[in-house]
């Protein structure tokens, strides 16, 4: 399962609200009267508790904005109210059903009613009824309380830790102790999410959705697992679990949930997913990739057209973003390089620019490339470790590029820097005119029979475009679409 990512740039998440966040994440697991509401004071999210969500939603939020298209957002809020019309909530939650502008597969739950859910995600989905067995399991641990109690585990934990390590003063003892406090709150997470998989089915039941949906929801989720273990996970779907088990996995592997799931539903398990030309055409024209505001890229080509800047990307990388920063990383999880567009400080040359970017780093090396470059390798003394870092201020079309990277190991850096480099050495200003032709991929439904022998507009796929769209069709790895059937493609 992947979850909130480990580690997200930018501005880090608090230790409460980042405990909180991994808590309520979730990748998977679901217009009618309002949801039923219970006064019963067992059933109540304590204050602490309340405020603790409001942060954390607020932290991702601020990180992936609410996805503001046309027709989906509205179509998530639809599907949560009619899960939810005879289902008994917390007193003081109020369920808010929102998509994300990412292009990532997660989906959170929090616990004062907040739900949200990847644009990367929905897009993946065939049907209505897969969309709502996500939702589902979301709605399972908000009403089933899972949000509070594992607050409430956690920080009697925390507590119990604190005491009898400062009783101790030892360190041995204090991370005995810390090994004993998470296997007890995991094992209790992966209680919720057995739990909340068995919500999901009866919402789908009790809203007139195929039961099947779950089990169709969780080999997709399998099928994304596969395709980044072939490929290289990326940031934003590093899996919490993997596919093991046992007392210190985060979460029932997939292949154990869906062994769970197959067995609850007997037949209905085995029923395939119908085609639902009514949610392929919700799907018309939704982004596919970055979101819009960050740029456009087309397989290893990546183009702004507002700033009128583009670069190359290094064989095997991706994109992504977070805030108003573009990310580029290896799949090997070997480093990243962060990139903001700016414009130039008033009478600030681009050498002065380069000592405020590198901060607390000391810079050697400095070069000018070109007369729009100013690069420097840069160094910080941690403790015993020696950090190094790339630092880069480019000129190109109307911005003014910040470039920073770090390689996560120093016997990583040599390698890491070198494709820093080359990245950098790719950012251009974008010709004149090109800026006006670039266009976002979109997503478009298309009659299969076309896609036989081979996938239109491979760039606009990524690397490799063929397993990307299987992918996007939850045909990944070697299915085929029967024939006639609708499928998704990019244009």
């Amino acid at each position: 399962m992947t979850g909130y990512p480990r580690r997200l740039v930018g501005k880090p998440l608090s230790a409460a609200s980042l405990s909180l966040a991994a808590a309520l994440s979730v990748l998977w697991f679901l217009s009618g009267c309002l949801p039923a509401v219970s006064d019963d004071p067992e059933n109540r999210i304590g204050a602490a508790d309340l405020a603790m969500s409001r942060q954390a939603y607020a932290e991702i939020v601020e990180k992936f904005p609410v996805y503001a298209g046309p027709v989906i957002p509205q179509l998530v809020q639809s599907v949560g109210e009619r899960l939810t019309a005879r289902v008994s909530i917390p007193a003081n939650s109020k369920l808010v059903f929102e998509v994300l502008d990412s292009p990532g597969v997660f989906a959170h739950s929090f616990a004062h009613g907040r739900i949200v859910i990847s644009r990367g995600l929905v897009t993946l989905f065939n049907t209505e009824a897969q969309l709502a067995a996500v939702l589902a399991h979301e709605i399972g641990h908000v009403v089933a309380l899972h949000p509070s109690r594992y607050l409430r585990e956690a920080r009697n934990m925390r507590e119990l830790e604190a005491r009898l390590a400062a009783r101790m003063g030892r360190q041995e003892g204090r991370d005995a102790l810390r090994v004993m406090g998470l296997a007890r709150v995991r094992g209790y997470s992966r209680e919720h999410e057995l739990e909340a998989d068995d919500w999901s089915e009866r919402l789908l039941e009790r809203a007139g959705y195929d039961v099947g949906a779950t089990t169709q929801a969780l080999r997709l989720l399998l099928q994304v697992q596969v395709f980044h273990e072939k490929l290289g996970f990326e940031l934003w779907d590093l899996p919490e679990s993997g596919s093991g088990g046992g007392v210190f996995a985060t979460h029932p592997s997939l292949e154990h949930r869906l062994a769970q799931a197959r067995a609850r539903q007997g037949r209905a398990a085995l029923n395939p997913a119908k085609a639902d030309p009514s949610y392929l055409r919700a799907l018309q024209d939704m982004p596919y990739g970055l979101p819009e505001r960050m740029g456009i890229q087309y397989g290893r080509e990546y183009v702004h057209p507002a700033a009128r800047v583009t670069f190359t990307l290094p064989p095997k990388w991706y994109l992504f973003s977070v805030r108003d920063q573009l990310i580029a990383a290896p799949r090997g999880q070997d480093g990243l390089l962060m990139i903001r567009f700016a414009s130039p400080e008033a009478g600030e040359s681009r050498r002065q620019a380069l000592d405020r970017l590198a901060g607390g780093y000391t810079l050697e090396t400095v070069v000018t490339r070109t007369p729009t470059t100013v690069m420097a390798a840069g160094w910080k003394q941690d403790g015993t470790d020696r950090r190094q870092a790339r630092f880069a201020i480019v000129d190109a079309g109307t911005k003014r590029l910040q470039v920073a990277g770090f390689a996560y190991l120093p016997g990583n850096w040599a390698e890491a820097d070198a494709r820093f480099q080359e990245l950098i050495n790719s950012i251009r200003t974008l010709p004149e005119g090109k800026h006006l032709r670039a266009r976002a991929p979109r997503v478009k439904v298309a009659d299969s029979v076309m896609l036989v022998t081979h996938v239109p507009g491979a760039k606009l796929y990524g690397e490799p475009p063929a397993e990307r769209w299987q992918l996007l069709n939850q045909l990944f790895p070697d299915q085929r679409l029967p024939a006639g059937h609708p499928a998704k493609i990019l244009e």
